[in-house]
């Protein structure tokens, strides 16, 4: 009867320590997704990036004004952005991350650089330092539910 019940908790052990995601793993592919986010920004428009990794409940701080809170929202601040305004480029790099134990909700840490072009031309550049929340969804893939920064 010892026997069995040492050979259940070890069994159980190991499946746990089997369960358990390699958290330095995870940390670097955040990092990288950030990256990626980045790259799509770059070259097809930060909208579309944002539409793209943004989680449906998802919540942005934009440069200016109020919060932004779920992809609905978001699509319609960029039709209101398109009739009014600037060009806008936004790049980033993440320099750190950090995930939970439970391997679905982490976040990643970095400097952004943001370029607005008015209509005569004009670049107003902005860098400083943002936050990206980010949670695993259902189907696998990782998707942001809050972003936000602030300027140097």
């Amino acid at each position: 009867m010892a026997k069995t019940f040492a050979a259940i908790v070890c069994i159980l052990v190991l499946w746990g320590c089997a369960q358990s995601p390699d958290l330095d793993a995870v940390k670097s592919q955040l990092q990288e997704l950030d990256r990626e986010f980045s790259r799509m920004s770059l070259k097809e428009g930060t909208d579309a990036a944002f539409m793209t990794f943004m989680a449906k409940e998802g919540t942005v701080y934009p440069y200016k004004g109020e919060p932004i809170v779920g992809k609905d929202a978001y699509q319609d601040l960029i039709i209101r952005l398109a009739e009014a305004g600037p060009k806008r480029a936004l790049q980033w790099e993440p320099h750190f991350s950090d995930v939970a134990r439970s391997g679905d909700l982490g976040y990643t840490l970095g400097t952004y650089r943001a370029v607005l072009t008015n209509s005569e031309g004009t670049e107003e550049v902005t860098t400083g330092n943002y936050i990206t929340v980010w949670k695993k969804q259902a189907d696998g893939t990782w998707k942001f539910v809050f972003d936000g920064g602030n300027q140097d």
